[in-house]
């Protein structure tokens, strides 16, 4: 027991490995851009303190999260705004994500926004949608991708300001008390948001899952008992038997009541529909895991590297460190079908011990 309590104090100073939150810094100001919109307003679909992303800095890529003081979707509306005197048009900025991820010298900024310009009858239509992923390349990815949010919203107020309206269109034009609940609306019009049970079978893309018609219409069962061990089977009547699901290239799958997200990694998650949205929730890292995906939780060591998250004490005495595993929120975007990460419902323990302690009745001494 005093060998822990020493080790222990030799682990204080090490404090300082726990990241401290990283404030983004936003610049409305761009060069050559004369915006028309006199008036923007902003709609934030998101929640309330949304994650903004990871990024890794200092000694051993410590994991810091991205956070910002003030309404960031507010804050971003200033783009489009016309530094001019004169009463130009009316536009709403919609913003759906911003996600900034860095990993491994590599890093991501997801964006899905959307524009409306205001027609002149006191209605918009959209006329700009983005829905892109921006990849800072080079040295130094970490103040890039920082500063990818200005950049990129630079261009995007450029290219508003490049799109000319078409008079004989037959978009659609929405009020402003439309667009501010234009989700659920359009949410309306998809079969699985509406539909009172999921069919059963094997949805292999968003596209089916949403038209609530799986690719292969099948009987499933679906084995929940273990949360964390959660297995899938299809049945097979005319051969009376069942077997083991492959998981690969697979979006969803149900067996009629369960819904059953299928992850990149070949994890399963249980889909829960709260008011108008799907939601689902899965356990791993934004530390150390290639193409954005989560990485699934790993056990019996550490996993990609000294990112300064998690202490690990051996039985020996020896000391690692492994990446942050926590449990997150995602929701289903429901135009894309991507899945947005939204906040972590289960922290990760400030650092994780094993101590083979010594027998009471030993007469060890060293």
């Amino acid at each position: 027991m005093l060998r822990f309590y020493a080790l222990l104090a030799c682990l204080l100073p090490l404090h300082f490995l726990m990241a401290q939150d990283q404030n983004l810094e936003i610049n409305c100001h761009c060069e050559n851009l004369n915006s028309p919109f006199s008036n923007v307003r902003a709609i934030d679909n998101r929640i309330e303190n949304q994650l903004l992303g990871y990024i890794q800095t200092g000694l051993g890529n410590r994991v810091r999260a991205i956070r910002f003081n003030g309404s960031i979707a507010d804050t971003l509306a200033h783009f489009f705004v016309s530094k001019s005197p004169e009463v130009g048009p009316s536009m709403v900025f919609m913003l759906n994500e911003l996600f900034l991820h860095e990993v491994e010298s590599a890093g991501r900024l997801k964006l899905s926004l959307r524009l409306f310009r205001e027609t002149g009858d006191g209605k918009f239509v959209e006329f700009l949608t983005v829905d892109s992923v921006y990849r800072p390349k080079g040295f130094d990815v970490t103040k890039k991708l920082l500063r990818q949010v200005n950049e990129q919203f630079c261009e995007i107020a450029k290219r508003a300001v490049e799109v000319k309206l078409d008079s004989n269109s037959d978009q659609r034009a929405y009020s402003l008390n439309e667009l501010a609940v234009l989700d659920s609306l359009e949410k309306l019009n998809i079969p699985m948001y509406v539909a009172s049970k999921p069919h059963a079978g094997i949805y292999k893309d968003y596209q089916h899952f949403k038209m609530n018609t799986p690719d292969i219409s099948t009987e499933m069962l679906i084995d929940t008992s273990k949360a964390k061990n959660i297995k899938v089977f299809r049945i097979f009547k005319a051969k009376n038997r069942k077997v083991k699901l492959d998981n690969q290239g697979i979006y969803a799958v149900s067996d009629g009541n369960i819904l059953i997200k299928v992850t990149s990694a070949g994890d399963y998650c249980i889909m829960t529909k709260e008011n108008s949205d799907f939601y689902y929730e899965r356990t791993g890292s934004f530390a150390s895991q290639p193409n954005n995906a989560m990485m699934p939780l790993m056990y019996g060591g550490a996993v990609g590297g000294a990112i300064g998250a998690m202490i690990i004490i051996a039985a020996d005495g020896s000391i690692s460190y492994g990446p942050k595993i926590e449990r997150y929120r995602f929701r289903i975007n429901h135009r894309r079908g991507n899945s947005i990460p939204l906040m972590v419902v289960q922290k990760a323990p400030r650092f994780s011990r094993s101590i083979k302690e010594s027998d009471s009745n030993s007469n060890e001494t060293n």
